[in-house]
């Protein structure tokens, strides 16, 4: 793991030179820590990023999405040309403290800094309070549960959604890859409704009362999953639908994780179901289409996985100790 933790930073220095964009983003933004939680609420992210008064990174990043994403409440130090984040909405975990505050997108692992991971529209940020696999006891989340949902249900009318989970592999030169797989026994709630995926990773659920609601996902030690939802009778004037009209909210398309028809949205009121261009829903769906596919031997997961979430940007001001997880 140490070997790892070396091979990010090295990997950041070769990202120094490039810069990425100055294009704004239209990204989601989620906060999970131990005691504070936010959204997802969606942000544009600002042009640049300087939280020290000496150092700038580009807005379209990481860094500009935890800016806009928690308003500006957060801190940390410039180390090895990224910013490593302590403190996020009041909440703080340093390192060698039992967690840190780690980053995925859509739901996957990044191989870079905070300055150095460019963000794109569409895409969803997690921010989360992740357990140090190198401080006994688990002080942090372990990698996250992803929701597949619709965003608009019928009241009264069963719907299914499906949880996968995020389980990261390195090979030997510390890179990281994410792949999903189907989450048995996560529990789902929607409103008035409650279940537990089986064993495709699938629930039934109802929701009877109308209105917004939000899904919460959780699963054991893994860092749960939040979107808005609603629902409306078709002729209640919710959800986007107009009052006495009768008109049914349809179906919508599941949520895939990485943009692709995306059914979250920002708290408040729904008005629709946004969809991404059909280009590239194709490439997109291979996201949660290895769900069933087993981890390779050897790969290491869970809080393992997400060491290098920050640490990318910036190790341990100690040296590690040499044991390793999984």
């Amino acid at each position: 793991m140490l070997k790892r933790l070396f091979s990010a930073v090295a990997a950041v220095g070769l990202l120094l030179g490039a810069a990425a964009s100055a294009d704004a983003a239209d990204v989601t933004v989620q906060v999970e820590g131990l005691a504070v939680q936010r959204g997802p609420v969606a942000v544009t992210t600002p042009a640049t990023v300087n939280k020290d008064g000496t150092n700038t990174c580009p807005g379209n990043t990481a860094v500009g999405a935890l800016e806009a994403g928690t308003s500006g409440d957060w801190s940390g130090d410039f180390m090895f040309g990224s910013y490593m984040p302590t403190t996020v909405l009041g909440e703080t975990h340093p390192f060698g403290s039992g967690a840190y505050w780690s980053i995925y997108i859509n739901g996957r692992y990044q191989n870079a800094g905070v300055c150095h991971v460019v963000v794109h529209d569409g895409d969803e940020v997690l921010i989360f309070a992740s357990d140090d696999p190198f401080v006994p006891g688990s002080d942090g989340f372990d990698e996250p549960v992803l929701l597949q949902a619709p965003a608009v249900v019928t009241v009264g009318q069963p719907f299914t959604v499906k949880v996968v989970e995020a389980d990261t592999g390195f090979d030997d030169l510390g890179t990281g890859t994410t792949e999903f797989h189907n989450s048995v026994g996560a529990t789902v709630t929607a409103g008035d409704a409650r279940a537990t995926t089986g064993a495709d990773g699938t629930a039934t659920l109802t929701v009877t009362r109308p209105g917004p609601f939000t899904y919460v996902v959780t699963k054991g030690n893994r860092a749960p999953d939040r979107a808005p939802g609603c629902a409306t009778t078709g002729s209640d004037g919710l959800c986007g639908t107009s009052p006495g009209t009768g008109t049914s909210p349809g179906t919508t398309t599941p949520f895939l994780g990485d943009g692709a028809n995306d059914t979250h949205a920002s708290f408040g009121r729904i008005l629709g179901v946004r969809t991404a261009p059909a280009t590239s829903a194709s490439a997109r769906r291979a996201s949660y289409a290895a769900a069933s596919i087993p981890t390779p031997p050897g790969s290491r997961t869970s809080s393992c996985a997400s060491r290098a979430g920050w640490a990318s940007a910036a190790p341990p001001t100690t040296p590690a100790p040499s044991a390793t997880c999984g």
